[in-house]
């Protein structure tokens, strides 16, 4: 998984309180991007691409959301409110691993699929039976 930081300017309410021209304050945001891991399958076609893709971006929301809600609480200066930022970031997590059992549920159809494609057989049984409803019924009785 791939993470990159990007810088934002965002407003701050201390900036008031400081005499700091609004909208300076620059804070990190940690994006996860994990679009170049995905490996593309034979047997998916546009719209299974497109699922997964919105599962995977799902996911990485889901592990940013985290990853910010961890920062949240490593800057927190009354802890009080640290366990409630952690609630809300397992929550996140859960959301991703969600996110990712879906897609892992998706393959295993799809692997299914292609097995049972892959090693059907089709048979033609084409009998011609010439006789009577009688000869017939006597053949059965004999067998």
């Amino acid at each position: 998984m791939a993470k990159t930081i990007e810088k934002r300017k965002v407003q701050h309410p201390l900036e008031d309180v400081f005499n700091i021209e609004p909208g300076t304050t620059e804070i990190e945001v940690v994006k996860t991007n994990t679009d170049e891991e995905l490996l593309p399958h034979e047997t998916y076609d546009i719209k299974d691409e497109e699922i997964e893709k919105k599962l995977q971006q799902i996911a990485n929301a889901a592990l940013d959301g985290y990853d910010a809600q961890v920062l949240i609480v490593e800057d927190l200066d009354e802890p009080k409110y640290a366990a409630r930022n952690m609630e809300v970031a397992n929550a996140l997590l859960s959301t991703a691993l969600g996110a990712v059992k879906e897609i892992a549920e998706i393959k295993k159809h799809k692997d299914k699929i292609v097995v049972q494609t892959g090693k059907q057989v089709k048979t033609v049984n084409n009998n011609l039976i010439v006789g009577t409803r009688n000869d017939i019924l006597k053949k059965l009785l004999e067998d």
